[in-house]
């Protein structure tokens, strides 16, 4: 069978390790199934997919029919040879899109995968939307192209009771729709290069979505509570420094923090996102905004505190039962203070990671649990 991954790049190191552990679970279970991902896909060029071994799907997405069409004129024996595949022959389509589908991304994404859908099930192809954070669906239009998503779709997961709720209210209980866990728990982290340089240090993850996403004046309050945080930390002796889980935009913001800080801070950049795990793994605390950031330091007892632009983050939070590790953007020294000892100060900071320890087990369950189910339902 061939499998198409989908919602899934190199840029985004939580996409990029999304990726890497749909491989791992595919690999491992059926060696032989063929992977592919579309060959014009944002974010994912040619020569990094080449180097995960993954076919090439030429389907544009704005134009799928005609590229369908282009690409079945190829010869059989030259698509082989190429590493190119129909879209027809893809058996099964997992979705990591990580939160695509939603008001605060607009309609297009979920317009595309709405007529996508319908595509892939006049060829039989089955299709898993992997745990993800869905909704709020205000938009008419999303509506309406969610619901033909849940129509057609084999299995939907919710990778929160909100976003589970959120589906629940649009559609109604429908069993193909359940919930588990992000899955990128179940990677295991790399030693990074010089990743001994990091340990016992706390480490600060802007996103840039906390600007863009959020009004102007969010956008300055988190610049400044973001920089409340690393003069915290500095002043505590601990070490910051600023890693960076995505690309350009993260990079200037990081910029932008460490100029309000008035500190010599050093800004962490590495290729591999199992090398960022490495280095998470290996901090004394983490004070982020990167979603797959906060789940490598709470999936590896690495306690953490978070600032965050959707409900995907309390969410999260919530199932690690630790709540109080949610940061607001009009937070003030006091508390900052107040909430970065808790998370290194014993005995709290020993009463968090046992916390952690715990769920973070019942977490890697369910996701395994998750794969059982995905890989039973498709019968590669």
């Amino acid at each position: 069978m061939t499998v198409e991954i989908r919602g899934t790049e190199f840029i985004n190191k939580g996409a990029h390790l999304m990726l890497l552990a749909i491989l791992d679970q595919i690999r491992s279970r059926h060696p032989h199934a063929r992977v592919a991902m579309r060959a014009f896909a944002s974010g994912a060029p040619f020569e990094r997919r080449a180097e995960l071994g993954v076919f090439q799907l030429v389907t544009i997405g704005r134009l799928p029919k005609l590229s369908n069409l282009a690409s079945q004129l190829i010869p059989a024996f030259v698509r082989c040879r190429l590493g190119v595949v129909l879209e027809r022959e893809i058996g099964l389509v997992l979705d990591a899109g990580g939160f695509a589908y939603s008001d605060q991304r607009g309609p297009m994404p979920t317009k595309r995968a709405a007529r996508a859908i319908r595509r892939w099930k006049r060829n039989a192809t089955r299709v898993v939307l992997l745990p993800q954070a869905f909704g709020p669906f205000n938009n008419r239009s999303i509506q309406r192209d969610f619901r033909m998503i849940v129509e057609h779709a084999d299995l939907i997961y919710a990778r929160d009771a909100r976003s589970h709720q959120y589906i629940t209210e649009l559609v109604g209980r429908n069993d193909t729709v359940r919930r588990a866990p992000d899955f990128t728990n179940l990677l295991a982290a790399s030693v990074a290069k010089h990743g001994d340089h990091f340990a016992g240090r706390v480490c600060i993850v802007p996103n840039q979505r906390m600007i863009d996403k959020t009004t102007a004046q969010t956008g300055r309050a988190y610049v400044r509570m973001m920089a409340c945080c690393a003069k915290v930390l500095d002043e505590m002796q601990l070490r910051p420094f600023m890693l960076l889980h995505e690309g350009p935009g993260d990079r200037d913001l990081a910029a932008r923090i460490i100029a309000e800080t008035n500190l010599r801070l050093h800004m962490v950049d590495y290729r591999d996102p199992l090398e960022i795990k490495g280095v998470i793994g290996s901090c004394l605390a983490v004070v982020g905004s990167r979603y797959h950031a906060l789940v490598n330091a709470l999936s590896q007892a690495v306690p953490a505190l978070a600032a965050g632009w959707s409900h995907k983050y309390e969410e999260l939070f919530d199932d690690y039962g630790f709540a109080q590790g949610m940061l607001s953007v009009h937070n003030d020294e006091q508390e900052i203070r107040r909430k970065v000892e808790m998370i290194v100060r014993e005995p709290e900071r020993d009463r968090i990671i046992q916390c952690i320890t715990r769920t973070g087990a019942i977490e890697r369950a369910r996701a395994r649990q998750m794969w059982d189910e995905i890989f039973r339902s498709a019968a590669i």
